[in-house]
């Protein structure tokens, strides 16, 4: 039979170009054909990017090594700094975010565990990238007990937080074997609500006092964390520094964003006011957790929209304040869409976080892992002003002109600005057009329906 139908399988070169775009899609719900008539805006500065050899990324010969990797936030610092550095490795355990990085950042080399990584494995590296002149290992470890939302927290001793010391021996092994030829520098994240014993201890280790940071200064939402790094930060444009006890306050100032910038069509923050809380995993329970966090500031509405969530987030995310309504009057919080633009990672950064076949059917199982992929990123803001301070192939940058470029996917975010081109008429800030719909399982849908309250 097969060789029966061999002579349809054939194809003439000779034939033109359609000069039609088409795309089609099937689903368990259905089917859908699309027709290209016109670039969009995105599509027009991809096009005038594409056409400005000049506005490359400056190629540097850096190796950045990112331990905990999530979905990328350390090299997107660099792609926002507008910096190309020779090598990339990711150290990550979750498939889902080794599927959102190797579809950003396909020459990306991986590794799983970091408690597996090996001296042996270093010294391949220093043998893999030979000319490298600089080295950063960047890492945010995981919070897990270090947090103030959690219970019983046990600091640098706990499940997932000891890792820190895995991190540390990372870092040595790195200098050993980058050492002679290179400079090895460090960016270690964490969360600033961590015990002030576990803050020195860090400190102690590495040498360093941290910086504090927090996206809230010119964002709507907070994420207060703290930055041990080796070169040493200055003031700048947009920057103030304010020393204190056991760490340095960054203080950021410029120009905001609004929020049709970022927000879902047709919903609203509740207080625009107030800025939302810290992103959490989205962890689905049959009951809340001991001791769940921010209980008691709590009234009964907000302890029932917990509850009918299956207890998600600590109990204080559901406060009205930090919820967003529509005119119907429905509430919700933050999708994880509105979450990767607020992050700085630009629109379906996230989006294959799982496979099509994966996806499709599992609508909310999807939404949650990409809530949790957001918790666990960095503030690109924050960490990106960090990481563009900490390089020497192109100019620092200015929280204000992150902001111009935070918006934009990878490919277009890693456009440098020191050409003839500025940032005001090639890049763009945080979407300046509302969010679309989009399709999730088949079915056209926003991301937070299955949220909603």
């Amino acid at each position: 039979m097969l060789i029966c139908l061999a002579p349809l399988l054939h194809m003439d070169i000779r034939m033109p170009f359609s000069q039609v775009v088409t795309c089609s899609d099937a689903s368990h719900f259905g089917g859908a054909v699309a027709v290209a008539e016109a670039l969009g805006s995105a599509g027009q500065q991809l096009c005038r990017r594409l056409s400005s050899p000049e506005l490359e990324a400056i190629a540097a010969p850096l190796l950045v090594v990112s331990a905990f990797n999530g979905i990328g936030g350390a090299f997107r610092g660099y792609d926002l700094a507008g910096v190309k550095p020779q090598g990339l490795i990711a150290i990550e355990w979750d498939r889902a975010a080794r599927r959102v990085t190797r579809k950003a950042w396909p020459q990306v080399i991986e590794f799983g565990d970091i408690e597996k990584i090996t001296r042996r494995d270093v010294q391949d590296w220093a043998n893999l990238f030979p000319r490298v002149t600089h080295v950063h290992v960047v890492g945010g470890f995981p919070c897990v007990h270090l947090s103030a939302v959690r219970a019983g927290r046990q600091n640098l001793e706990g499940d997932g937080s000891r890792l820190f010391w895995c991190l540390t021996r990372l870092i040595r092994w790195v200098k050993e074997a980058f050492g002679a030829s290179a400079r090895v520098d460090f960016l270690i994240e964490n969360v600033l609500s961590m015990d002030t014993s576990a803050r020195a201890a860090i400190s102690l280790e590495l040498g360093v006092e941290p910086y504090a940071l927090c996206p809230s200064d010119m964002l709507p939402y907070n994420r207060p964390s703290l930055a041990w790094v080796s070169p040493t930060m200055q003031e700048s444009d947009g920057i103030r520094l304010e020393p204190l006890e056991g760490f340095t306050r960054v203080h950021m100032r410029g120009g905001g964003i609004s929020d049709l910038q970022w927000l879902e069509p047709g919903w609203s923050r509740y207080n625009p006011a107030a800025p939302l809380p810290t992103f959490m995993k989205s962890i689905p329970r049959h009951r809340p957790p001991e001791r769940p966090a921010g209980l008691a500031r709590c009234d009964q509405d907000c302890i029932e929209r917990w509850t009918s969530d299956s207890f998600r987030f600590p109990p204080y995310q559901y406060k009205l304040e930090n919820l967003l309504q529509n005119a119907a009057g429905d509430l919700r919080y933050t999708s994880a869409s509105e979450r990767e633009l607020l992050l700085g990672f630009g629109f379906n950064h996230i989006h294959f976080a799982f496979s099509a076949s994966e996806s499709k059917g599992q609508e909310l199982a999807f939404e949650d892992k990409r809530l949790s992929l957001c918790s666990d990123s960095f503030s690109m803001l924050s960490f990106g002003w960090v990481i563009s301070q900490s390089h020497l192939w192109v100019p620092p940058s200015s929280p204000s002109a992150l902001l111009l470029r935070m918006g934009l996917a990878r490919r277009w975010a890693s456009a440098g600005v020191y050409g003839t081109h500025s940032a005001e008429t090639v890049l763009r800030t945080i979407p300046s057009e509302p969010l679309q719909h989009r399709e999730i399982g088949g079915s056209t849908v926003t991301a937070c329906e299955s949220h909603r309250f």
